[in-house]
């Protein structure tokens, strides 16, 4: 697994902007995926939008029970 750390703005209008990675581990394609993710968000925001967001994004492989194998 892996985690990123970003720092962005939202629109009034939903539109997710000014996307900062500030945190990658453990490598930088897990910040990269993770903008990726982010900039397809279009969440509810009020009319004065919300500036400086810091969200972790977890990336983490799910245990397969052991009747799976």
């Amino acid at each position: 697994g892996g985690r990123a750390v970003l720092r962005f703005d939202v629109a009034p209008w939903g539109q997710i902007g000014a996307i900062e990675v500030l945190e990658a581990q453990p490598a930088a394609a897990f910040g990269d995926a993770a903008r990726m993710l982010l900039m397809s968000a279009r969440p509810k925001a009020p009319p004065t939008g919300y500036r400086g967001c810091v969200v972790p994004i977890i990336y983490a492989i799910p245990a397969i029970p052991e009747d799976e194998y």
